[in-house]
């Protein structure tokens, strides 16, 4: 899977832009605040018909002008296609090969891409709702019967956290039903929770090692999956407690409150790393991940890497870019400040890499 070709009109600060791109690897060099994480933000708009900042879609064009649009051209195995989606006077239109989509939910999945960018690193630092977030989203791609059991979970429990602010009287009867369903979908969601974390904590210890020192006596890292419902009976709990949630007026006890605990040396990584260490244990979760991925689709994503070179030593940077350069990833963006650091490590591992320097929403190759 590669992109070959993007035309990007009025995105954000990018009036106009046409770019052909190289199959392996593409950095975009330039100063904070240029344009860089715009570019690959179209990018992932593409793929996933939406920003990754969740921003209001009308806020992503540029001042003064009623709308946007991206077409790109891409190759994936043995075809090519185009995409476009443009937005204009309110109305988003989402293409293939000139045809509209009746639903967006028909595109997902066609060009998958993973985004690696700066608030990501809340993921670490954050609060558990980032962590079961990131795990949900991770589990969610390979298993349908998941992402189904996630939906069910997240209904009943805005169903039943309706009921426990009620001013009126509500018939147990109608508490019950919500409850099953909490019990059946949350025991599912945990037991396949701790099923992937058994697997994917491996992989993520294997990159962290590589990045960190590509040597077997690094400090490694595990991951911890706590649930409160692992010692109780699940509609039990939730039929015991439900006076309490109706004083407090939320569900207090369930999967929607587990974590999951990154650490090194039994402790976890948020009280005890540096900066530099966060963001490699988030990589090494992401790249863990595409591996993961990779495995069980048998298709490489496009990688996109915004500005997470920063406060990284020159050392892990070059270890990252060789793991990522390697063939177990496909396409990969890049957005720095450090030219020279960059060419120094891609010329050595690549002839198919483009280079573009960027200057208020304008890309010129180098």
């Amino acid at each position: 899977m590669f992109l070959h070709k993007l035309s990007i009109y009025n995105f954000r600060n990018i009036r106009r832009s046409d770019l052909t791109f190289a199959k392996h690897i593409n950095c975009f060099i330039g100063k904070n605040g240029v344009g860089k994480t715009n570019i690959i933000d179209s990018i992932y708009y593409l793929s996933f018909s939406k920003s990754p900042s969740n921003r209001d879609d009308k806020d992503n064009i540029t001042f003064g002008e009623t709308g946007f649009q991206l077409k790109a051209h891409y190759h994936r195995a043995e075809s090519e296609f185009d995409i476009s989606c443009a937005l204009d006077k309110g109305r988003k239109m989402l293409k293939r090969d000139g045809k509209e989509y009746e639903k967006v939910s028909d595109h997902i999945g066609l060009i998958p891409a993973i985004l690696v960018a700066p608030k990501d690193i809340e993921i670490i630092q954050g609060a558990s709702e980032e962590r079961r977030k990131f795990i949900d989203g991770c589990i969610s791609q390979f298993d349908r019967k998941y992402l189904d059991a996630l939906l069910v979970y997240k209904n009943a429990l805005r169903g039943r956290n309706a009921l426990l602010t009620s001013q009126t009287y509500v018939d147990p009867i109608i508490f019950e039903s919500y409850e099953d369903k909490l019990a059946s979908a949350g025991i599912f969601l945990r037991d396949a929770r701790q099923q992937f974390i058994e697997t994917f904590k491996g992989k993520v210890d294997e990159v962290y090692r590589k990045i960190s020192y590509d040597t077997e006596e690094c400090e490694g890292v595990d991951i911890e999956y706590r649930s409160q419902t692992m010692e109780s009976d699940y509609l039990t709990m939730l039929r015991t407690l439900r006076g309490e949630d109706q004083r407090r007026g939320f569900t207090t006890w369930g999967v929607h409150r587990d974590d999951y605990n990154f650490k090194r040396t039994g402790r976890k990584i948020k009280k005890i790393a540096s900066q530099g260490e966060m963001k490699t244990m988030l990589l090494a979760l992401k790249f863990a991940w595409i591996d993961m991925f990779v495995a069980k689709s048998d298709v490489k994503p496009i990688l996109l890497l915004d500005d997470i070179f920063d406060k990284l030593d020159s050392g892990r940077v070059e270890r990252i870019v060789n793991l990522v350069a390697g063939e177990n990833f496909g396409q990969i963006f890049i957005t720095d400040s450090n030219k020279v650091r960059m060419s120094g490590i891609v010329d050595r591992l690549t002839q198919d890499r483009a280079y573009f320097e960027t200057v208020s929403g304008t890309f010129s190759t180098i």
